[in-house]
């Protein structure tokens, strides 16, 4: 088995590849909104139009807008996970991320599930400095305070 250090920097370049992948794919609903407006015909008149186009034709550039922000902050926000795991910093945040990870079917389920049982091993965990203990308790609480 690899070292923990190299699974984790593995780990990393996959998921500077996915928020890469899911960058990308976050441009094409700009490609077809470019593609949808070029072949809309500049020549109608605009009373001839219905109601029905003037808000599609507001509403379609909105809807783009919104998955290019999702997609581009989502692609962000995996990259950024992938850095924090090749410097092992930000423990709850890594594994918070890869749950959210798995959202993206498929490539970022595989990669979500992968970094989650990987970031729940002791031996990774321990390379992490922020991360909690095991136990779940916290080794500087004292007694339990008096319900008094």
């Amino acid at each position: 088995m690899a070292a923990p250090r190299d699974s984790l920097e593995i780990l990393s370049l996959f998921h500077y590849a996915v928020g890469a992948l899911l960058f990308m794919i976050a441009l094409v609903p700009f490609a077809l909104h470019l593609v949808g407006s070029a072949m809309a015909d500049p020549a109608a008149v605009e009373s001839v139009r219905r109601d029905g186009e003037r808000v599609s034709s507001r509403f379609t550039p909105g809807c783009a807008a919104v998955a290019i922000a999702v997609g581009a902050l989502g692609g962000a926000g995996i990259g950024r996970t992938g850095y924090d795991l090749a410097r092992r910093r930000r423990y709850r945040r890594c594994l918070a991320a890869a749950g959210l990870e798995c959202l993206f079917v498929p490539a970022g389920t595989f990669l979500g599930a992968a970094t989650i049982s990987m970031l729940l091993r002791p031996e990774i965990r321990s390379l992490f400095p922020d991360a909690p203990p095991e136990s779940g308790a916290s080794p500087s609480a004292g007694p339990p305070a008096d319900p008094r």
